[in-house]
C-alpha cells in the first residue's frame, strides 16, 4: 500500500569519519575497517555478564522466600499509590508511555519480615501503583553488606525476576532502576544472612506505565488519521528481524524506542546497539535501558506473540552520541540472547532512488501489546539531505509506516546492510 507522508521520514546517514561532521560509526567499532555488510547470529547458548540479565522468572528462580518457605502476602501492600488519571498527565513526547511517582519508603519500614532457622532474615516490601500495566523501582543510597541481596519481581508466577542486586548496585554508584515488572505491583525482597547488615537502601520512586487501552501517548499530529497499513515483519522472514530490539528506558518518565545490534570486524558478539540520540542521550538514561528481543508474531499476521521473546534488563554504557545527527551507540551491559542477529552495515553513501526497508516497533506498552510487534516498512530514498537533519536520507514509504516508538530503528539497503537510523518524520494519512 502506498502511503502519503505529511513530512519526510529522515534517517541519519552512516558515513565515515573522513566526511567531516557526519556520523563516524566506523571509527567507533573495533576492527571495523575489516567489516562491511556482514551479519552473524548469536549461538544458541546464552552467555551474560555479571550485571543482572533479567531473563529469569519466578517459576525458574529460587528466591530466598521460596528457599526458606516464607509466605509473602502480596495483598499486604507496604505502600499503595492512588489511581492515576492519565488525562491529567502532560506527555513530554509522543513515545512516552509512563511517568515516575514518588515513594516514601525504606527497607526498615512497613515491611513483612521473616526470621529463618539459620539466623538469616527476609524483608519484603510490596508497592502498588494502582492501575499501572508495569512498574519499575528507583533505588538510591543502595549499600549492602556481603551476603545481602535484593530482588524485584511481580506477583505472577511467570513474572520476570530482577536481581540479585548486591553491594552498591549494578553500576557501583548506589543508585539505579530495576527492570520493569508487569502489573501494578512490585515486590522488593531483601535477604540478609546475619544481623550485621549494611546501610540498606532507599526506594525513591517507581515508574508507572499506562495501560494500552484507555489512554497513553497520542499521535505527534492530532489531526492525522492512522492508516491500517502497518506491515507485520513476520510476513518477510529475515535474520535481520532478530537484530532489532524494542527498548524501554527512563528519562524522568518511561519512554519507548527501537534499536539494532551491530556487528564489528572481530565478530566477537560484543553487544553494540544503535539507536537515536533523542531516545538515549546520556549515560544516566542508558543505564535504565531494557530490551525486548524477538518481540514478533508467530507467523504472518497471526497477531500472536512468539513464546520465546526475551525481556533483558541491565542497562547499557553510552559509547558515543551526537544530537545534530541524532544517533547514540550503546554497549549493552549483558550479551544478547541466543538467536539474536548482529546486523552488518556500510558507510557507503546511498544514492537517491535506492530501495530500502526499515524494521521497527511502532508503539509502546507492555506484552502482549498488539501494536508493538515488529513491523516492516519499505520505500525509496528521495533525497540525501533530509528536511529535519542536516545530513540525512529522506524516505518516502511505499509500504508500511513509522510511529513514535519507531525512533532509533535501522534502515537497510537491498544487500541487508544497515545504512541509517530513524530520526524524525510523521504518521501517514
Amino acid at each position: 500500500m502506498k502511503t502519503k507522508i505529511k513530512r519526510p521520514i529522515a534517517f541519519v546517514m552512516l558515513l565515515g569519519a573522513f566526511l567531516t561532521g557526519l556520523f563516524a560509526l566506523p571509527n567507533m567499532l573495533p576492527n571495523s575497517n575489516a567489516q562491511t555488510g556482514l551479519g552473524v547470529t548469536v549461538p544458541g547458548i546464552l552467555s551474560t555478564s555479571s550485571k543482572n540479565a533479567g531473563m529469569h522468572t519466578r517459576a525458574d528462580t529460587l528466591l530466598p522466600s521460596a528457599r526458606y518457605g516464607a509466605h509473602v502476602d502480596l495483598n499486604q501492600a507496604s505502600v499503595t499509590l492512588d489511581w492515576l488519571d492519565i488525562r491529567s498527565v502532560t506527555m513530554r513526547a509522543p513515545n512516552q508511555i509512563g511517568v515516575n511517582r514518588s515513594v516514601a519508603v525504606s527497607a526498615k519500614t512497613r515491611a513483612q519480615k521473616f526470621v529463618n532457622s539459620d539466623g538469616s532474615q527476609i524483608t519484603v516490601l510490596v508497592i502498588k501503583s494502582s492501575g499501572a500495566s508495569g512498574v519499575g523501582v528507583h533505588f538510591r543510597n543502595f549499600a549492602l553488606a556481603a551476603g545481602e541481596e535484593v530482588y524485584v519481581y511481580g506477583p505472577a508466577v511467570d513474572s520476570i525476576v530482577c536481581g540479585p542486586y548486591t553491594n552498591k548496585g549494578p553500576w557501583g554508584s548506589g543508585e539505579f532502576w530495576s527492570g520493569t515488572v508487569v502489573g501494578d505491583i512490585a515486590v522488593i525482597e531483601f535477604y540478609t544472612r546475619t544481623n550485621k547488615t549494611g546501610k540498606g537502601f532507599e526506594i525513591f520512586e517507581v515508574s508507572h506505565i499506562f495501560p494500552e487501552l484507555g489512554g497513553g501517548p497520542q499521535s505527534a499530529e492530532p489531526d492525522a488519521t492512522p492508516l491500517p497499513c502497518e506491515v507485520d515483519a513476520s510476513c518477510y522472514p529475515n535474520s535481520l528481524n532478530n537484530a532489532v530490539g524494542r527498548i524501554l528506558f527512563n528519562d524522568n518518565g518511561e519512554f519507548v524506542c527501537t534499536g539494532t545490534l551491530l556487528n564489528d570486524g572481530a565478530q566477537d558478539f560484543t553487544p553494540y546497539f544503535l539507536t537515536a540520540n533523542h531516545c538515549v542521550s546520556t549515560q544516566t538514561i542508558a543505564q535504565t535501558v531494557e530490551v525486548y528481543w524477538f518481540y514478533q508474531t508467530t507467523d504472518c499476521n497471526s497477531g500472536v506473540l512468539r513464546s520465546d521473546w526475551v525481556h533483558q534488563t541491565g542497562g547499557a554504557d553510552l559509547l558515543a552520541t551526537e544530537s545534530s545527527n541524532d544517533f547514540s551507540l550503546l554497549q549493552l551491559a549483558n550479551n544478547a540472547p541466543g538467536g539474536a542477529y548482529y546486523s552488518g552495515w556500510t558507510s557507503g553513501l546511498q544514492s537517491t532512488g535506492t530501495v530500502v526497508f526499515g524494521l521497527h516497533h511502532p508503539d509502546g506498552y507492555l506484552p502482549p501489546a498488539l501494536n508493538s510487534f515488529l513491523r516492516r516498512s519499505a520505500g525509496t530514498i528521495t533525497d540525501t539531505n533530509g528536511s529535519c537533519l542536516v545530513d540525512g536520507y529522506r524516505i518516502d514509504w511505499t509500504s508500511g509506516l513509522t510511529e513514535p516508538g519507531s525512533s532509533g530503528s535501522g534502515l537497510w539497503n537491498s544487500n541487508g546492510e544497515l545504512v541509517g537510523v530513524l530520526s524524525c518524520g510523521s504518521l501517514a494519512t
